[in-house]
């Protein structure tokens, strides 16, 4: 819903635009709230997904996006927290799939942005990213499992890709379709990963 009101009544979207966040917030914590014993991963999730619910608040004002960036910044700390298991048995060969696009973007972003002011957070954002995909790789490696949560926070770093274009270099049509679609698809991957590891 929120992904059409963006494309055909933009004055409803403010109102709007959080639900899909506060659904999946809403349903994960339900379904926390039914298991017996609940892992340190899905604590930092959860965690994770209200921060990057206030995030998501602040950023629809332009004026906000200082302490909007601050928020979700701490929700991607959050899931980093949750995804670090203490050691890389991630096979070098898959390393580059990350580090490389983690370093191309931000450098293209850096030259191409309109506002100066932004590039440390362009980098930020992208190191956050970057570090984001690559622990989720390596946990689902570990565990042997289908990667839900590498391909959730792969689209979740693609629709900071997305907004940051739009935002901060140059806007560009049906930026909301790629932000919101990448990112709500993203989110509920992740949480979805979650719930299907209660052992953490």
């Amino acid at each position: 819903s929120a992904i059409v009101i963006r494309l055909q009544k933009k004055e409803w979207y403010f109102a709007f635009k959080p639900l899909p966040m506060i659904w999946i917030l809403g349903f994960y914590g339900l379904h926390l709230h039914g298991l017996e014993s609940i892992s340190i991963l899905q604590y930092w999730i959860l965690a994770g997904v209200f921060f990057g619910l206030l995030g998501d608040i602040f950023l629809l004002y332009k004026k906000s996006i200082i302490p909007g960036s601050v928020f979700f910044l701490l929700g991607h700390l959050l899931y980093l927290l949750g995804f670090f298991r203490g050691n890389i048995g991630l096979p070098v060969h898959f390393w580059p799939l990350v580090f490389i696009p983690a370093l191309a973007v931000p450098l293209w972003m850096h030259k191409h942005t309109h506002t100066p002011r932004y590039r440390p957070l362009i980098w930020v954002y992208c190191l956050f990213e970057g570090s984001m995909l690559f622990l989720a790789m390596n946990l689902d490696y570990a565990r042997g499992v289908f990667p839900f949560l590498t391909i959730g926070a792969a689209l979740f770093g693609l629709s900071d890709v997305f907004w940051a274009l739009n935002r901060m270099v140059r806007e560009f049509r049906s930026a909301g379709l790629f932000v919101l679609s990448t990112y709500y698809t993203g989110q509920a991957l992740i949480v979805f990963s979650a719930m299907l590891a209660p052992g953490g």
